[in-house]
């Protein structure tokens, strides 16, 4: 998948001006393929798809690590909205995010 990234000329985004930012970003780089295949791949095997909340919980994934992969994912065009929503802990909608078909080609079931 590292050869399909290319939404940040192969870096994720940071603050210019922040070496803690710089340094977030570059080890990113090193796991965001993996973190995205965690993710298709959690959606292949629950094909009713799943919240921010409870597809970042079932992959015992920190919301600040997951929400911009599963971003990243969609702008890509492998995850979409469903049209349908659940409730969060807070009592708030969410959307429901699917996996796009065809599945992605690159292992991931």
């Amino acid at each position: 998948m590292s050869d399909d990234y290319d939404l940040y000329r192969g870096a994720p985004p940071h603050q210019q001006h922040s070496e803690t930012s710089r340094e977030a970003a570059t080890k990113a780089t090193r796991t965001v393929g993996k973190s995205h295949k965690r993710i298709l791949s959690w959606l292949g095997e629950h094909p009713e798809g799943g919240s921010d909340e409870r597809i970042a919980a079932a992959l015992d994934m920190n919301q600040n690590t997951y929400r911009p992969r599963r971003c990243e994912l969609q702008q890509m065009g492998f995850v979409t909205d469903s049209g349908r929503r659940e409730l969060t802990r807070s009592g708030s909608n969410a959307v429901v995010w699917v996996r796009v078909s065809p599945p992605f080609s690159a292992g991931v079931k």
